[in-house]
């Protein structure tokens, strides 16, 4: 048999293969004695298979990859209204990455759940994986297998999300981390409505960055207090920064200066530019409708129809008569 047949025949069997077990499983009684043979006995006293109902087949393409057919059913779980997936593997080849591929199947499930409902809970999501390959299944099972520490890596993705808030963060927060510190700082009270006097009770920290010779640091501090500063407030700014920072940084600070003051000046200039052609544009049009009531004048049409035909005033119609 040539390679190629040979392609087409495991296509044959794999799409006969998934037509089998989409219409196999659609069956409420197949699918309900499916899970009671095999869901563990404490997710099993927890479910009502008498509630099971199939929702979807496929819920999203490519996210499993080939070789799986994916078929999701409600069901109740006790009060509360949950999910069973059972996840039917059928290729050949088993897969190292099998469980990161569910867990991400997973949450596109919850993913799209919240989507849906803003705010609302995610439902219970139960999967089952059921493997019909000819060899043992010897794949890991586990997400937390594929990491080289299993049992950390358990720990550190189940707690809780570790919050650190700047909202709050005081100069005395600072400690000597004067980098870390700096940033936390500035985050905080970047909204004030008048940032120099915070600026001013940091000079200190600002100035041993700069003895360690990190002026770039220091350009972004500088940059992102600027975008944030009141227009007249800029030239205190600079001139704190200039008496913390060294002597050699000094004049990086003020080759910044003379940047933004030319920055200023060009966009100043574009500005006008613009706001000239509009001005031109807008004589322009004025013009050529006063020419077209002039015509209409020569025609001797009535003074209120050129006025409506146009969109002058009557007095404007009038003054353009007399001249």
């Amino acid at each position: 048999m040539s390679a190629k047949s040979n392609k087409v025949n495991q296509k044959n069997n794999k799409n006969s293969h998934d037509v089998f077990v989409k219409k196999a499983m659609s069956d409420k009684n197949v699918a309900r004695e499916f899970f009671e043979a095999n869901l563990p006995q404490d997710i099993l006293s927890q479910v009502d298979l008498s509630t099971l109902k199939q929702e979807k087949e496929n819920y999203f393409d490519n996210t499993l990859g080939n070789g799986i057919v994916d078929l999701i059913y409600s069901v109740n779980f006790g009060l509360d209204k949950g999910y069973l997936i059972a996840l039917v593997e059928h290729q050949s080849s088993q897969d190292y990455k099998m469980p990161l591929r569910i867990m991400k199947y997973v949450l596109r499930i919850c993913d799209d759940y919240l989507k849906k409902d803003k705010g609302g809970k995610i439902p219970l999501i139960y999967p089952i994986l059921f493997y019909s390959g000819q060899k043992k299944y010897t794949a890991p099972l586990s997400l937390w297998s594929l990491f080289s520490n299993s049992e950390r890596a358990k720990e550190f993705l189940t707690r809780p999300i570790q919050l650190v808030e700047s909202s709050n963060f005081q100069k005395y927060d600072i400690r000597g981390r004067n980098y870390a510190g700096l940033m936390m700082y500035f985050m905080s009270k970047i909204r004030e409505r008048d940032i120099f006097p915070f600026l001013q009770e940091v000079l200190e920290s600002i100035a041993k960055i700069s003895r360690d010779g990190d002026i770039e640091y220091i350009e972004s501090i500088l940059y992102y207090i600027l975008d944030k500063a009141d227009s007249e407030k800029v030239d205190g700014i600079f001139s704190e920064f200039k008496k913390a920072v060294t002597i050699e940084h000094s004049e990086v600070i003020m080759t910044i200066a003379e940047r933004l003051e030319q920055r200023g000046v060009t966009k100043g200039k574009e500005v006008g530019i613009q706001i000239g052609i509009e001005k031109g544009i807008e004589k322009g049009i004025e013009k050529g409708i006063e020419k077209v009531a002039l015509n209409m004048l020569l025609k001797k049409l009535d003074e209120k129809i050129i006025s409506e035909s146009t969109g002058l005033s009557i007095e404007e119609v009038k003054r353009l008569k007399k001249n």
